[in-house]
């Protein structure tokens, strides 16, 4: 099924979140935060979009997701 046309002078804002995250107790590595900003350059987020972050007490980063409008949607 799909959307229905928007109908002349009606805005369409599409808003998106994506999370990558970690099994691993020593952390989130490199190459899984590359991953996960590079599906957010690719969904077309603007890249002055704040990273969110959740870590261990150690520091040790277990999660991150970036929330934000989707250009060219």
């Amino acid at each position: 099924m799909s959307a229905p046309n928007p109908q002349p002078g009606l805005a369409v804002t599409t808003r998106r979140t994506i999370t990558a995250t970690t099994e691993s107790p020593d952390g989130m590595t490199l190459d899984e935060l590359a991953g996960l900003l590079r599906r957010a350059m690719a969904a077309g987020m603007d890249p002055h979009t704040p990273i969110r972050v959740r870590a261990k007490r150690t520091g040790a980063l277990l999660s991150a997701s970036v929330e934000g409008v989707v250009t060219g949607a």
